[in-house]
This record gives C-alpha cells, structure tokens and sequence, in this order.
C-alpha cells in the first residue's frame, strides 16, 4: 500500500521502486532508466545472487519457484522486488482496487513490454529486516491466490481421491463380511478415518475462507491507503525537470 501511495503521486513519466536498506545498489537505478528509455514499460530487477544463508537462499528458490508454477510463469528465477514502470503500467497499478494483492505480479499479470536487468544483491550493513515470516507467507498466499485457480482445484481433486479410497475401503470390508464371515473391527483405525476426514474438510474450509475474505473485501471496496499530507522540494523537483 505504501508503494501504491507513492505511485498514484508520481507525476513523471516513469517511477521506480528500490529498497531503502541499499541491498540494492543506487547505481542500479541507472540500468532501470537506461531500459526504459529502450521501450520497455516495465523494467524487473532480477536478483542473480543473495548474500545470505543457504537454508535461506534453499527457502528463496522454493518460494519463487512455487509461484512460477502456480501462478507467474514469467516471474525471474531469483524473483524481483524492485522495478521501474513507465506511466501506462502506473495508471494500471494506481488504478486496480485490489487489497491484498501482489504488485509484481500484477506487472506480469498485464503482459506490458518487460525488460529484466539483472544484479547481485548486496549484504545488509546495518539493521534487521522488517520483512518478517509471517509476512513472507501472507504474501506468498494473497500472490497465489490473487493470481491463481490452483488452490481450488487442488482441494477438488484431494477430495475426489479420498473419496475414491473411502469408497474402496467401505467395498473392501463388505467384501469380507460377505465371503469370509470376517467380523469389522477396529476402535482406531475408526477414529484415525474421522480424523484425517475431519482434517480435510477443515482445509478445505479454510482455502474457501481464503477466496472468500477477498470477495468480501473486493465488494467493500475500502481504500488501501489514505495520503496524510504532501510535501514536495521545489530544488529537487527543479533538478529532475532540467534532468
């Protein structure tokens, strides 16, 4: 929402998105300018490298590569958090009433013109990262189900499946009881059966809510952001117009 509110006040022709933490080089600005500039309408910066731990870079790519499998086909292989769109791609985002979305992904949700440049991300100096677990995994959710049917579908086909083996099971016994005369028993094998249905029904439940919550928050159509005041330096602005 944050970025969102600084696009609707970007008056230029481009704007670009860049980490304040300086991950991401100032310099590459210049690369996203440069693309621009070579008719590209959106410009994705692509992480190539990540000074990080392994078990985090491990969890990194399963993240991306999840998503290019449910969701964005077209999503770079180390995925991309900073971007420069031009002012066709701005009017798109501004204009979108979506609440709990994914920019990135509806940049390639639009199919505008993309270039990718490419860059190793830096190490963090200073400071702790506010982008925390939890807020990865909210992400990851409102990407996959802002932009995909696969949940859905997934849900349907496990519950044809259990319901295959449940019927299989039920013929199975009356089989038995049939021909051999072989008593049903089984207390546990009982309560494991209620469990493991009882716990699919509970998921299920829970990626409709999901779908849900964001119908009903669609048809609320309550604003993502509110702009408190506006300030702007006329030296800078004067700059950027000479520029």
């Amino acid at each position: 929402m944050a970025i969102l509110a600084g696009l609707q006040e970007a008056t230029g022709a481009a704007a670009a998105v860049l980490s304040a933490d300086l991950q991401e080089p100032p310099e590459l600005l210049l690369k996203l300018v440069a693309a621009w500039r070579g008719g590209a309408t959106a410009v994705l910066a692509a992480r190539t490298a990540r000074p990080e731990p392994w078990a985090t870079r491990a969890a990194a790519n399963l993240y991306y590569r999840t998503l290019r499998r449910l969701a964005f086909e077209t999503m770079p292989t180390g995925g991309f958090d900073c971007f420069l769109v031009g002012r066709a791609a701005i009017e798109f985002l501004t204009g979108s009433r979506e609440v709990h979305t994914s920019l990135p992904g509806l940049i390639l949700w639009a199919g505008f013109p993309v270039a990718i440049v490419p860059y190793e991300r830096l190490a963090r100096s200073e400071g702790r990262s506010r982008w925390t677990f939890a807020k990865k995994v909210k992400h990851f959710i409102d990407s996959v189900i802002s932009f995909s049917y696969a949940p859905l579908r997934w849900m349907s086909v496990a519950g044809a499946v259990v319901a295959l083996v449940a019927f299989a099971y039920a013929g199975l016994l009356i089989a038995l009881k049939i021909f051999r005369n072989q008593p049903i028993q089984g207390w546990t094998s009982l309560m494991v059966a209620i469990a493991f249905f009882s716990g699919v029904q509970l998921l299920s439940l829970g990626i409709l809510g999901e779908y849900l919550w964001r119908t009903l928050d669609a048809a609320r159509a309550r604003k993502g952001f509110l702009v408190r005041e506006r300030t702007s330096h006329p030296d800078l602005l004067a700059r950027t117009k000479e520029d």
